[in-house]
């Protein structure tokens, strides 16, 4: 089942109850298991490797000062652009 399915099929179940007592447990159940597990989460793990190198290889290129560019210079692009 996809991730598009499961939370369609998890609206279908919550959408039958109209007991707000149950309706509050379920809420107090998921909000609970997103805040246990939000911090396990780390986007890093979700990419591919291709993508890490990519990322990995920008931060270093971040670091040269030939690749930086001012604020004031990016200010001045955009004022440029968008008027």
């Amino acid at each position: 089942m996809s991730t598009l399915e499961l939370k369609g099929s998890i609206y279908d179940l919550i959408s039958t109850v109209n007991d707000e007592s149950i309706l509050r447990q379920v809420h107090e159940v998921v909000r609970d298991v997103l805040e246990r597990n939000m911090d396990k989460t780390d986007f890093w793990d979700e990419l591919t490797e291709d993508q890490q190198k990519a990322l990995d290889e920008a931060v270093e290129e971040s670091y040269d000062e030939k690749n930086q560019i001012s604020h004031g210079e990016i200010v001045k692009k955009y004022q440029k652009t968008h008027l």
